[in-house]
């Protein structure tokens, strides 16, 4: 489509919006501190949050649980995300710097591992998966022919998985990791995390104007929005991942023959959207070739229907 994909440093984006309003007068940053929980509490007939932090107590009519994929916020409030565990190195290598490549197995099925150029001859390289990150790292790399002893540095990480949580409670809203709302295909949720952040912030600003922080006024004018637009996306991007993760070799060399015979890579160029796929899907299985490919990999594989029906119905 019209995507021109941009390689980001997370690090130096947070720091962006951080000196962005730091000199703020309605806003206080704590540093060394660490929230620990919450509970509510009323006053004059009003219900506050009264939150615990390491050297604190604060008394809010809101909180927000920007917390990441492990929210301590969102665990009190029974929410809890499933995760991936990812490994990443920056180092010199020789690979193509006009590509950005991606590498599946069943060892970490649950994303994939991959390659990305930053320039320089310097690419970031790394996987994620459920379970035993190290070992699955370890032997992505010997296959690579990459020696970790000549990276330039290493990153950790965690992800959320699967589709957007409940994100809406008296006086509490969630937002980004901390709501699951990041792509199954990928890993990524920045533009996920910017869109929901419209909704959050209209929502915040009319809880207040009309004093109102039930958890019915919260999920009227943000989780709502929500699913109907990211929500959305995120169930679509999370049925194209329960399909991937039964993808045998030979599944993936079957379909990527079917695009390559089809002339489908177009519609690809066309349609493609890293963020919101559903256009490009609905073109895609209007071919007959592939619509017969999924439906038949479908019955071979009925427990991702079973999935599929509880995801959208």
């Amino acid at each position: 489509g019209d995507e021109h994909p941009y390689i980001i440093d997370r690090v130096a984006l947070d720091r962006l919006y951080y000196n962005k309003i730091k000199d703020d007068p309605n806003i206080t940053y704590f540093f060394g501190e660490r929230y620990k929980s919450f509970e509510y509490c009323i006053d004059k007939g009003k219900k506050y949050v009264l939150i615990e932090t390491s050297k604190r107590n604060i008394k809010t009519k809101m909180l927000i649980g920007c917390d990441g994929p492990l929210s301590s916020v969102g665990k009190q409030l029974n929410v809890k995300n499933n995760v991936l565990y990812a490994s990443q190195i920056r180092t010199k290598a020789n690979f193509n710097e006009d590509e950005a490549a991606m590498y599946f197995d069943p060892q970490w099925k649950q994303l994939f591992g991959w390659i990305v150029p930053e320039g320089n001859h310097v690419f970031r390289i790394g996987i994620a998966a459920t379970k035993d990150v190290n070992k699955c790292f370890k032997c992505y790399l010997e296959r690579l022919g990459i020696d970790i002893n000549n990276k330039i540095d290493r990153q950790g990480g965690i992800i959320p998985y699967g589709t957007m949580n409940k994100i809406a409670f008296d006086n509490i809203l969630l937002l980004g990791d901390s709501a699951g709302q990041v792509k199954a295909t990928t890993g990524g949720g920045i533009v996920m995390l910017l869109t929901a952040a419209k909704y959050a912030s209209n929502c915040i600003n009319l809880c207040f104007e009309s004093e109102n922080f039930s958890k019915r006024f919260i999920k009227k004018y943000y989780e709502k929005p929500c699913s109907q637009t990211i929500g959305r996306e995120l169930k679509l991007h999370y049925f194209i991942r329960l399909i991937l993760e039964k993808f045998k070799d030979k599944d993936f060399e079957i379909f990527f023959k079917i695009i390559k015979e089809n002339e489908i890579e177009h519609l690809i160029t066309l349609y493609g959207d890293m963020d919101f796929p559903k256009a490009l899907i609905i073109k895609l299985l209007r071919k007959r070739t592939v619509l017969r490919f999924i439906i038949k990999f479908l019955i071979k594989n009925p427990v991702i229907i079973f999935k599929i029906s509880k995801l959208f119905f």
